[in-house]
């Protein structure tokens, strides 16, 4: 495809604009980005929360 190829988006539900393919490829990367970023951060917290159960089952078991 060529990238000065325009494409119209539907913005908001009803408003209509232009943008470039260049764009959208990098409207596209920064959304993955934030995604990418987002799954680190939800895995971190996974992986906290999961030591601190650990934690808790090994009270409960000392007991």
């Amino acid at each position: 495809m060529h990238y000065a190829r325009k494409y119209e988006l539907f913005v908001h539900g009803c408003e209509l604009y232009h943008t470039t393919e260049g764009e959208l490829n990098e409207e596209l990367r920064s959304a993955v980005e934030q995604l990418n970023s987002e799954i680190a951060k939800a895995r971190i917290d996974g992986v906290k929360e999961s030591k601190q159960l650990e934690q808790l089952n090994l009270l409960k078991d000392n007991k």
